[in-house]
């Protein structure tokens, strides 16, 4: 056989049960065995085809200096990887969809002979999280916000959201789905033109701004004002929500400007 190169018996051939024998040690390697010495510290890296063909289970170690790129045989089979090399690692054949596994990850992959799937062996009623889960939004206009009152930003359709995470009907939030236990939040507001006083940008927990590692900002106003801000992974629960804030004294309604740097994210981690 082609995938997995299994020795075959002949027709009429003499000893078959020797070939026989071989193709079950092949297959038997193909099924239980694993490499656990790839290393990652050098970068990028290939498997062999021989490797490919002759473990199930492949170890990825060693102190990679940034992201390590993976390259897989085109070799149709499922396979398990271990990501121990301290930074994300993308697994590809080179040529269709990659699959990127964290540092720390177990994943069950299947290659289709060109596309790298992720599995899961999970069997919970609850949402799954995949590998990446988050959404990220913005605005098509700019959004007041009013002298001496901390106001939450409405935004429009996410460019991406792959959990349901932000509902138009409530369009300042984002909500925490079933499956998701910590987070990660950034944010980022352009404000308008003004030289008036100072500016502010916090993240909001189900409404408050008391709790443990809420990220906030504070700078003086000027022109072209640019705040960012990230949360540290933030433990939740499903259903909880958070909101991007802004704040300013200035005596006057001011703006949070519509622009490709007025944003907000989350991304699932836990």
């Amino acid at each position: 056989m082609v995938l997995l190169n299994l020795p075959q018996i002949a027709e009429s051939q003499a000893s078959a049960y020797v070939t026989s024998n071989d193709a079950d040690a092949v297959l038997e390697a193909a099924l239980c065995e694993g490499k656990l010495d790839y290393d990652a510290s050098l970068g990028d890296f290939s498997v062999s085809d021989e490797d490919f063909r002759n473990n199930w289970f492949h170890q990825v170690s060693g102190a990679a200096p940034s992201a390590v790129t993976a390259t897989v045989p085109e070799i149709k089979r499922p396979f398990m990887v271990q990501n121990l090399c301290g930074e994300n690692l993308t697994i590809t054949t080179g040529t269709g969809d990659s699959f990127p596994i964290l540092n720390g990850e177990n994943r069950l992959l299947y290659c289709d002979g060109s596309n790298v799937l992720g599995l899961t062996d999970d069997t919970s009623t609850a949402s799954l999280v995949p590998t990446f889960s988050g959404a990220l939004t913005d605005i098509s206009s700019n959004v007041t916000i009013p002298d001496g009152i901390a106001t939450s930003i409405t935004w429009d359709v996410p460019e991406y959201d792959t959990e349901t995470y932000f509902d138009i009907s409530n369009p300042s939030r984002f909500t925490i789905p079933i499956g998701v236990s910590k987070i990660i939040l950034k944010g980022q507001v352009r404000w308008v033109s003004d030289l008036s006083d100072s500016r502010e940008v916090l993240f909001l927990k189900n409404g408050s701004a008391t709790y443990i590692g809420r990220a906030y900002c504070v700078h003086d106003a000027q022109s072209k004002l640019v705040m960012n801000l990230t949360s540290p992974p933030l433990d939740v629960t499903a259903g909880d929500y958070f909101e991007l804030a802004a704040f300013q004294d200035s005596g006057s309604d001011q703006s949070a400007e519509s622009d490709s740097s007025t944003w907000f994210s989350i991304q699932a981690v836990g």
